[in-house]
């Protein structure tokens, strides 16, 4: 075929057209990637961002979960989810970064929503956590939050909502608005209220990364 001919130089155009398509898209996609790991520290995630999914083995299980702990720590990811299961039996874990605040001597509180499913497949249970870490270093979590509780950082402040009901669908019924200031201290227990007086004492259970791996 001739550099003259006309049907060259029309089969290239769309050669031409179809790179700069392609590039377009894989650019679009890497942006969006981008987008996901690099919001600030309070902003909240778009559940449009990739999860990290991995599966693993039950031995290997915790070993996996802090690992991946610690990427989000790092700034790596802020979403994670981690599997492990067999014919009968199933853990799985939903890692979720909520956000940083700062304390009065300048340190940085970071936390990590925890979502676990756990138990026989046909029957599982739930329960969430709110992991903690100062500067980077693990102080342990506050546990036994329903799965699909609510939690978030505003003005310095962790804000919390467990449920109190499930509705006739079976969605979660949040109950009332608690906030929780650290700036003094990282506290041993919080109350959290679902409705007027009533609620449930959450302890901070004071485990490292190093505990938990060798448990």
């Amino acid at each position: 075929m001739k550099l003259t001919d006309k049907k060259f130089w029309i089969a290239w155009t769309l050669l031409l057209i179809l790179i700069v398509v392609w590039c377009m898209i894989g650019g679009d996609k890497e942006s969006e990637l981008n987008d996901c790991n690099s919001k600030g520290l309070s902003h909240k995630i778009s559940q449009d961002c990739v999860r990290d999914t991995s599966y693993t083995t039950f031995a290997e299980y915790e070993e996996t979960v802090l690992e991946h702990e610690q990427k989000i720590i790092n700034h790596v990811r802020q979403l994670a989810v981690i599997t492990a299961k067999d014919r009968n039996n199933v853990c799985k874990s939903e890692l979720t970064f909520i956000g940083s605040v700062l304390n009065s001597e300048n340190d940085t509180i970071t936390f990590i929503k925890k979502e676990d499913i756990f138990g026989p497949q046909q029957s599982p249970h739930g329960k969430g956590n709110i992991i903690v870490y100062k500067n980077r270093i693990r102080q342990g979590y506050y546990s036994n939050f329903d799965k699909r509780f609510f939690v978030e950082i505003k003005n310095n402040m962790l804000y919390i909502k467990d449920v109190k009901d499930v509705d006739s669908d079976g969605n979660p019924v949040l109950g009332d608005l608690n906030s929780i200031s650290f700036m003094k201290e990282i506290p041993d227990s919080i109350f959290i209220y679902t409705e007027n007086d009533w609620g449930d004492e959450h302890m901070l259970i004071r485990k490292e990364a190093s505990d938990e791996a060798n448990r």
